[in-house]
């Protein structure tokens, strides 16, 4: 319990998702705007909603590391062999929020700040929500609707109903659907976006 893990990056991460590789378990998932603190995560290969975690010891990471919480063979098992992924925002080429659904067709806009080429959103206080992943490539004009779940191993599908849908943007993206994987009305929201 405590032990540190450098993450090399220039600073403080805000997106951190640790597996275990010794062990079946699920990807943990934290993100900033889920709890600051690092007290709450997801399931990457799940549709949980937000919920208490200890695998970050309820600990912010800093500029220089991330902290593990108690044994688990989930993160933090002596001789046990772990990867994590980090990111932190750099400006004009990613962006690391959240937002809250108006569940509306003419959906929710968030400021990037850049036109997108990579999103995936996820909604933190709703379960049996999918990780949605949309992008520039397999979309090359709006409505962007191709998409792929993270949480899952189905094919790509494309949203006929307008579940999922957004619109890249020059500056962000707005959700084009009122589905709660991507804009249910009073729904939080977390969401992972590259520039194009």
């Amino acid at each position: 319990n405590g032990q540190t893990v450098g993450h090399g990056l220039s600073q403080a991460p805000q997106w951190i998702m640790l597996k275990a590789r010794d062990a079946t378990q699920n990807w943990r998932v934290w993100h900033h705007k889920l709890a600051t603190d690092g007290s709450k995560r997801l399931l990457l290969d799940s549709t949980n909603a937000s919920e208490d975690a200890s695998f970050l010891n309820d600990t912010a990471p800093t500029s220089t590391v991330f902290t593990l919480g108690n044994a688990d063979d989930a993160w933090n098992v002596n001789s046990a062999k772990f990867i994590a992924y980090c990111w932190h925002e750099v400006p004009g080429f990613s962006k690391f929020g959240s937002f809250t659904g108006n569940g509306n067709d003419n959906g929710t806009y968030v400021n990037l700040g850049f036109r997108p080429a990579w999103l995936m959103v996820k909604s933190s206080s709703n379960s049996n929500t999918n990780f949605t992943i949309l992008d520039n490539k397999r979309n090359t004009f709006n409505v962007t609707n191709a998409r792929l779940f993270a949480n899952d191993n189905e094919a790509e599908s494309v949203s006929g109903s307008g579940v999922g849908s957004v619109d890249f943007l020059s500056n962000g993206f707005k959700a084009r659907d009122s589905h709660v994987d991507g804009n249910g009305g009073g729904n939080s929201y977390i969401y992972m976006a590259f520039a194009r």
